[in-house]
């Protein structure tokens, strides 16, 4: 079966539009014409970015809770199929098609979504190997929907100071490009004060190098970031560096701990031991690095190394792992501690994060200011010379 998005009108005239699934264009159009639908265009649909993150975050919590309640994925599906609003069913009837073809759901979802995130995308295929798919994608719903919620508090946060710097950068530029080289163009040459000379000569140089080094360096990140999509050692390095920037370095050990600890509380709450379910937590994490570290660490547990030891090696998320770890083994609640230190490493995060987005704001509307300050005093004070000089 095919997925074909179509266009035309109902017997009452009025416009529709949809997709519908069927063996042939010409077979769609005949289902189309059983329900009344006269179709003016019908073709296959590609969608290769059918699923934003908040529909795949619903999608996820609502398959999750009918896998859990002994629903098949294909009846999972064509539930949500009947539920989905007119014109967005194309995304649920492309995962169907693919997966009726004999692909398993984390292919298939990886297919409709450019660049799925590495931890999104270990979490589905772990879900699948052990079996853990409902309480996997409730799960990865939940990390979803906190992120969409932590985004959206940081483009809020950030809204107003980009705007003030935008205009201080503006008003800057101004300043240096427009109004000094009129006042300068005002006295004959050599004829001018040095202090207007001076920031005449200096202000443009500065400028172009500002906005010269904000460019290098977005582009330095953006090739970085490329590069860490790749995967290996490119990855790890990435990492590594990201590591050593002083908030993301309190920051993104949480967020990994977050994600190992809550897939490894789901996998042992399943019934996987906990040397099976190391390395399968530390590819949920999306990290290179915590994936790399957490194979070595399955290894030492293997071997005979106790977890709680074994996790120390994993450096980057071990001390707010380790203590949880060592707890669960000796009270044989490894699971239950497990899912708390998830949970509270989520919510250090969060508050860590909300506290940073909190003082950024006046940080910032402060450095703009003092810089338009300092740039206006180095204007005035030569405008000053400038008439003075004049009289």
């Amino acid at each position: 079966m095919s997925v074909y998005g179509y266009i035309g009108r109902d017997n009452a005239g009025r416009h529709k539009k949809g997709y519908i699934e069927a063996e042939t264009p010409k077979a769609a159009r005949i289902a189309l014409q059983s329900q009344g639908i006269l179709t003016k265009s019908i073709k296959p649909t590609s969608i290769t970015n059918a699923f934003k993150t908040e529909a795949r975050a619903r999608f996820y919590g609502e398959t999750g809770m009918l896998l859990s309640s002994g629903f098949t994925i294909e009846q999972a599906l064509n539930l949500l199929i009947d539920e989905a609003k007119e014109g967005t069913e194309a995304p649920l009837l492309i995962l169907k098609s693919r997966i009726l073809s004999g692909e398993n759901l984390s292919t298939a979802i990886a297919a409709t979504v450019n660049h799925l995130p590495g931890f999104e995308n270990a979490a589905l295929i772990t879900a699948e190997e052990t079996g853990t798919q409902g309480q996997m994608l409730t799960k990865l719903a939940e990390f979803l929907e906190s992120d969409k919620s932590i985004r959206e508090k940081v483009k809020s946060a950030l809204i107003y100071p980009c705007l003030v710097l935008i205009l201080a950068f503006g008003l800057m530029a101004l300043m240096t490009f427009v109004i000094l080289p009129k006042a300068m163009a005002m006295f004959p040459a050599g004829a001018a004060p040095k202090s207007a000379a001076l920031l005449a000569t200096v202000a443009p140089v500065v400028m172009a190098l500002s906005i010269i080094s904000v460019v290098c360096i977005a582009v330095t990140i953006a090739i970085l970031a490329t590069q860490a999509r790749k995967g290996g050692d490119a990855a790890i390095r990435y990492e590594k560096f990201l590591l050593k920037l002083p908030l993301v370095k309190r920051l993104l050990p949480l967020l990994w701990a977050s994600r190992f600890a809550g897939t490894m509380g789901l996998l042992l709450k399943a019934g996987l031991n906990p040397q099976s379910a190391v390395s399968p937590s530390g590819s949920a994490t999306g990290s290179e690095l915590i994936t790399k570290l957490s194979n070595s660490a399955a290894d030492d547990v293997v071997n005979g190394l106790p977890l709680s030891k074994a996790i120390s090696f994993i450096t980057p998320i071990a001390p707010h792992l380790a203590a949880w770890i060592g707890v669960g083994e000796k009270a044989g609640t490894l699971g239950e501690m497990l899912s708390k230190a998830s949970d509270r490493a989520r919510a250090e995060y969060e508050k860590i994060l909300t506290r940073a987005l909190s003082l950024l704001e006046p940080t910032l509307i402060a450095a703009v200011g003092a810089i338009v300050l300092l740039l206006a005093l180095a204007v005035i004070r030569p405008m000053l010379d400038l008439t003075t000089k004049g009289a």
